[in-house]
């Protein structure tokens, strides 16, 4: 898993989670994605201005996969990703040290393994701990979602926290957020206030049997208990009527150019808010860009 430095705390911010995008706003590439502003095709990636740094190493035949980034508040980077280097699927975290603003270099923690499953319960490739999603409360608490898939072909969302040094993951309590007969996934972990912590996740069997519908589950006490799931309204089913601008003389709509109905890629921001009205599908492309600006963002 690789690395590029990078001398500003803001580029990570924009970078958001996983490895991946933290590429893309390093190398600066334009991203072609319904509904951006000035979309352009991808374009060669220009080469990494800066050192590289080669975060786990000694396991070349493995898998390091899945990174998520996250800043606290003084700029410190931490990293959160899952490695089968000990024979299963576990997570490991690692930190930044310090940042020298002249050569661009980051100096790195070594990693630490924060969960510890069983290589007979939780055989490699697919068994064990995927994709975590790292989030840093205004008190420098971390906070780690992700799913855990067993031998039963199950896949359960898991939750856990701590102040991110090695006696602080030691001591972390593993919570089920989901559990029963499910297959749950990919989760990403918000706060929405003080103490409202938030997971959504994908579930293709909670919903409709083999579609990858969206769940939320809540907590209202800093992550020690959770709420079970619910359904989330998806945008993503043509012409929407749900109100938008809190009022319900607008309503959500599909923009030119977005994918067809029954993606699940199109983003929340390839949809935009017009005005109900008898000429509401026939706007003309001032009122449309009109429109545009109130469209839900991220």
């Amino acid at each position: 898993m690789r690395m590029p430095a990078m001398q500003h705390g803001e580029d990570l911010r924009r970078a958001g989670r996983g490895w991946r995008e933290l590429l893309i706003v390093a190398m600066g590439l334009a991203g072609s994605g319904c509904g951006t502003k000035n979309a352009q095709p991808m374009s060669p990636a220009p080469p990494v201005n800066g050192p590289v740094t080669l975060l786990a190493t000694g396991n070349l035949a493995g898998q390091d996969d899945d990174p998520t980034v996250a800043l606290d508040a003084a700029g410190n980077i931490y990293v959160v990703w899952f490695s089968d280097r000990d024979g299963t699927k576990d997570l490991y975290a690692v930190h930044s040290l310090g940042v020298d603003l002249v050569s661009g270099i980051i100096t790195w923690s070594a990693p630490i393994q924060i969960t510890h499953n069983s290589p007979v319960d939780f055989p490699p490739p697919t068994q064990g701990d995927n994709f975590p999603s790292l989030f840093i409360d205004h008190a420098g608490i971390q906070h780690v979602a992700w799913h855990r898939w067993d031998l039963s072909n199950q896949s359960h969302i898991l939750y856990m926290k701590s102040d991110g040094t090695a006696p602080g993951w030691t001591a972390a309590i593993e919570r089920n957020v989901t559990t029963g007969p499910h297959f749950d996934r990919f989760p990403n972990i918000v706060s929405v206030a003080d103490n409202d912590l938030r997971i959504y996740f994908g579930s293709h069997t909670r919903g409709t049997f083999g579609k990858n519908d969206m769940f939320v589950s809540a907590s209202a006490d800093s992550g020690r208990t959770w709420q079970a799931p619910t359904a989330v309204p998806s945008l993503d089913t043509g012409t929407s009527s749900r109100a938008c601008r809190g009022s319900s003389n607008w309503r959500m709509d599909r923009s030119a150019g977005c994918s067809s109905a029954g993606s699940s890629n199109p983003p929340t921001m390839c949809w935009i808010c017009r005005p109900i009205s008898s000429t509401a599908n026939r706007m003309t492309p001032r009122r449309e860009r009109d429109a545009r600006d109130h469209r839900p963002r991220r």
